[in-house]
């Protein structure tokens, strides 16, 4: 479970970094088939789409960014979500903004 907590905690840290001022972080729990779904959207920038893949690897930063960071939020958020069977997907939202999206098996609470 903390593991859980720090990968939730990296996500919402990470979208408040690049949120707009003034903007909403939406941050949504739901059930997909036999996952829970912790889903954060920033209403940003979003992320290139050929570095998408690289956001989740140990201090990789895209290129440009200027954000205050380490390039390990997402990757603590990745690893905490493999440890308990589940995965991290990251994406940009077709509306704007990057949405980044915790998939983790609804028995949980037995991993």
């Amino acid at each position: 479970p903390t593991l859980i907590e720090r990968a939730v905690d990296n996500l919402v840290r990470n979208a408040l970094r690049f949120n707009p001022e003034g903007q909403p972080i939406e941050i949504s729990a739901q059930r997909e088939q036999d996952k829970i779904v912790l889903s954060v959207r920033d209403h940003g920038p979003g992320a290139a789409p050929e570095h998408l893949a690289q956001l989740g690897e140990p201090f990789f930063r895209a290129p440009g960014q200027e954000a205050a960071g380490h390039g390990l939020g997402l990757a603590i958020a990745r690893k905490a979500a493999e440890r308990h069977g589940g995965s991290l997907v990251l994406e940009n939202h077709p509306q704007g903004g990057f949405v980044a999206r915790l998939e983790l098996p609804e028995n949980i609470a037995a991993n």
